[in-house]
């Protein structure tokens, strides 16, 4: 985590802003996970605090994180800690703050858990009523950054792609700009010989309909193929 991303900047800043909470009892150090569901795992994002560097790695399994498997949508108080994760810390406790998508509230809960933040409290800290509505409060304006970002980034990932197809079509049609005029050229040409020779009155008209509607087709074909060129680039002023 030596390069933070723009999202962990902003996660850190919220996370030192619920160590100035009154009267919760938190240590100022604290774990922000994200939830991997395909892999039905979690991932470190952001540790805030005095932390040695072994300390909640991305393949560090804290125990209080395999609770969310049957508590998805519950802040979790664990008063005492005794895990072998947390030995060096000293006696503490910890508040155990799901981040939930509130996006699609048909889908299954699992699917719902956006990630979780492990806050360090005095051992046999308590929450009343307000105190926990706070954290949850906390929890959305997390999730809501956390999703925002995965939307920009998804956004953008589909605005290059469209801009890919967009180029690639360009580029097909300017490359077939050549093979698409030289029959069309080849016809009017002829058309023009037949009108050279003896026509009658009305082979004459006919022969003459068609030029002049191959010559409408070529002008179609010629705006179209400058059109593609501009997208593609390739337009040449």
């Amino acid at each position: 985590l030596s390069s933070k991303s723009s999202l962990e900047k902003q996660l850190s800043a919220g996370m030192r802003h619920l160590f100035d909470l009154p009267n919760f009892n938190l240590k100022p150090k604290a774990y922000l996970y994200l939830f991997n569901s395909e892999k039905k795992s979690f991932e470190l994002i952001v540790k805030q605090g005095d932390f040695n560097d072994q300390q909640g790695d991305k393949q560090g399994k804290p125990f209080p994180l395999s609770e969310l498997k049957t508590h998805t949508n519950s802040l979790i108080i664990n008063t005492i800690c005794n895990e072998t994760f947390c030995a060096e810390h000293g006696t503490h406790g910890h508040y155990i703050v799901p981040l939930i998508s509130h996006i699609d509230d048909n889908a299954r809960e699992q699917n719902n858990l956006v990630g979780v933040i492990l806050l360090y409290t005095e051992p046999n800290s308590d929450l009343d009523d307000d105190q926990i509505e706070l954290l949850k409060e906390s929890a959305t304006i997390f999730s809501n950054a956390i999703l925002r970002t995965r939307a920009n980034k998804l956004l953008k990932e589909a605005i290059t792609t469209a801009q890919q197809h967009s180029m690639l079509k360009g580029e097909f049609l300017a490359s077939m700009s050549h093979e698409i005029r030289t029959p069309m050229n080849g016809v009017l040409g002829m058309l023009g010989l037949l009108l050279n020779s003896k026509l009658d009155a009305e082979q004459k008209h006919k022969a003459t309909l068609a030029k002049s509607s191959a010559e409408s087709l070529l002008t179609l074909i010629n705006d179209i193929l400058d059109f593609s060129k501009v997208e593609a680039g390739k337009m040449e002023l």
